[in-house]
């Protein structure tokens, strides 16, 4: 995948979150589209596009105190998340949940 220059900066973690949600953008691997936190491009760039603390509309009524994180990829369409994504996507998810105080027994 080409790579597409990061935008935005890494958003610092605080408060306590209750879910982190992990979407596709329906898009190709340089498509940043989307109401989104961060979208990871193809070689695996993070896109930051608001903060964590704020509100985005990335799952139907389920956006309060939530993360949405997203690939720019599309299965349906054969452009399946590449490895840099699924890595990076992964790193960012721990790095939130940890941030917020989670633990692997939390439910």
């Amino acid at each position: 995948p080409a790579a597409v220059p990061q935008t935005g900066t890494m958003p610092p973690i605080s408060g306590k979150g209750k879910a982190i949600y992990l979407h596709w953008t329906a898009g190709n691997h340089t498509s940043i589209d989307g109401p989104y936190h961060t979208v990871f491009t193809g070689d695996g760039t993070p896109h930051y596009k608001a903060p964590y603390t704020k509100q985005v509309n990335h799952t139907e009524s389920r956006n309060k105190n939530s993360v949405g994180l997203s690939l720019a990829a599309n299965p349906e369409t054969g452009l399946f998340p590449t490895e840099a994504q699924l890595s990076a996507m992964s790193k960012e998810a721990a790095r939130i949940a940890t941030g917020w105080g989670w633990s692997c027994c939390d439910h």
